[in-house]
């Protein structure tokens, strides 16, 4: 039964959050559900206002809800999006300063071969030059020599004492020779050997500096992974902790809300109270 002050207050109620042709199928449908405020002080048709408008105020706070995740999913996929493409350009530097690496050391590399070469060319000249210089003085030493005559007048025994001096000599000068030759092919391979050595250390100088220097980039892209990392973590927390600052902020805007609406209500729909005893009979 619908109280007379219930009928003229009925219109009182205005709420974008209520619509009067659907709050009563709305209640019908979901009355055996309560909220946080007690409707027993209510009226029927308080109790259908009530219903239907919190179930709009719900929605409208579930939408305000959704959009704050939505908001924070939309960071933090923008977050994990920027740290991807920052990992990326990472590796993309260090296989770049990597490959450059390996450029420089190979055209490092080129060069000490190519200067070794050179080096063994000069010599190589060098001795044969050297060869060439002990071979003609021996030559010219030699033909002197066999220019040479007996004196006038000398006898066969003379003359044969003569040659085998200077056959003797020639023997020397050829044995000079070969020794000079010899100390200039040695002179010569132990200038290539130190050429050779010298190459080594320096391409394994190159091998350890470009490996120094490889490791050096590996450490530092190490560092800026960590620090995008821990961006990463520092972006994602701060789209969650801001989700939760504004779920708060809309839990306690709405629960206003229920409570103005609900005290809105309640002001137009409370159920009168009923009258007590007037008291003890009097005695006779």
């Amino acid at each position: 039964m619908i109280y007379e002050h219930e009928k003229s207050e009925l219109f009182h109620y205005a709420s974008p959050y209520y619509d009067p042709e659907k709050a009563h199928e709305y209640y019908m449908k979901h009355r055996k559900l309560k909220g946080r405020r007690s409707t027993a002080v209510l009226t029927d048709e308080g109790k259908e206002i009530w219903e239907y408008t919190k179930a709009n105020i719900k929605e409208e706070k579930d939408a305000k809800v959704e959009e704050a995740k939505n908001e924070q999913a939309q960071k933090i996929e923008s977050a994990r999006e920027t740290a991807s493409a920052t990992r990326e350009s990472i590796s993309k530097k260090l296989k770049e300063l990597n490959e450059k690496l390996t450029a420089n050391a190979k055209a490092k590399k080129e060069a000490a071969a190519n200067a070794e070469k050179s080096k063994n060319e000069k010599i190589s000249k060098e001795n044969e030059r050297k060869l060439q210089e002990i071979s003609r003085s021996q030559q010219a030493k030699i033909e002197r020599l066999q220019a040479q005559k007996p004196p006038e007048g000398a006898s066969d025994y003379e003359k044969q004492k003569f040659r085998e001096k200077r056959d003797q000599e020639i023997a020397r000068i050829q044995g000079e020779a070969a020794s000079d030759r010899d100390k200039a092919t040695a002179a010569s391979k132990k200038a290539r050997e130190t050429a050779a050595t010298d190459v080594k250390a320096n391409l394994e100088k190159i091998d350890a500096d470009t490996k120094k220097e490889r490791e050096s980039n590996s450490e530092s892209a190490s560092q800026q992974r960590t620090e995008c990392a821990n961006q990463l973590k520092s972006a994602i927390s701060a789209a969650r902790e801001a989700y939760k600052a504004a779920k708060q902020g809309i839990d306690a805007n709405y629960e206003e809300i229920y409570q103005q609406e609900y005290d809105k209500i309640a002001a137009s729909y409370t159920k009168p109270k009923k009258g007590k005893s007037s008291g003890k009979s009097s005695k006779k």
